[in-house]
């Protein structure tokens, strides 16, 4: 089995009018790291800020989702900005060529489904609603139904583990990393030489609850 491994962090973007955040850059630098250094073999790419362009990332989704063979294994990572109508923020999105600069979650259930791919993790620290300080690109379209069908993104082997429902906020923690990214890194480097995931995903998904609470 060959690993491969796209993990995004923007914190910055070129349009001025986009808030800029504080961890997001570091949360894929830490999950590339972690992944690299657990994975010796593993095929990866980080793209943080400036090289994170909607270009750039498409391309490397999409060649890696494409070139993964039935015995493969994908992890996608993305820490930033979401928007209402369910698209992922990129470096260069703006909001006069918001569609043509933007990610859409649709086109990746599109490139999960084509995909040969045994396994295919996908982590979103993002949300696709919500008030600053979220994770959200302000004023921005809302989807008509206000959510997004997650089961377009299910299959075998599929496993999305997202920051957020589409009516709920993903924040930041002060100073550190995502809520998601913060315990994925927790949990991963509690020291099992293996991990269950469904059973992290558990633990996980509390770890996020609890330390929300603490923020109120």
């Amino acid at each position: 089995m060959a690993f491969h491994g796209i993990f995004v962090g923007i914190d910055k973007y070129i349009d001025p009018r986009a808030q800029e955040l504080t961890a997001a850059r570091r949360d894929a630098t830490a999950l590339w790291a972690l992944f690299s250094d657990t994975i010796p073999a593993i095929n990866t790419h980080l793209l943080v800020n400036e090289h994170a362009t909607k270009e750039k990332i498409s391309q490397t989704l999409n060649s890696s989702l494409k070139d993964a063979s039935e015995e493969d294994a994908v992890v996608i990572f993305f820490s930033g900005h979401g928007s209402r109508d369910h698209r992922l923020i990129c470096f260069d999105t703006t909001k006069e060529a918001f569609a043509d600069t933007t990610i859409k979650m649709d086109d990746i259930a599109d490139a999960f489904k084509s995909s040969k791919a045994k396994v295919i993790l996908l982590v979103l620290d993002c949300c696709f609603s919500g008030k600053a300080p979220a994770r959200i690109m302000e004023d921005t379209p809302v989807a008509r139904d206000g959510s997004f069908p997650w089961e377009t993104l299910a299959g075998k082997g599929r496993i999305i583990i997202s920051a957020s429902a589409a009516n709920e906020v993903a924040l930041e923690t002060v100073g550190g990393h995502g809520l998601l990214s913060a315990a994925i890194l927790q949990v991963m480097q509690a020291g099992q030489e293996t991990i269950d995931l469904f059973a992290a995903m558990g633990q996980i998904a509390n770890t996020v609850r609890a330390e929300a609470l603490k923020m109120g």
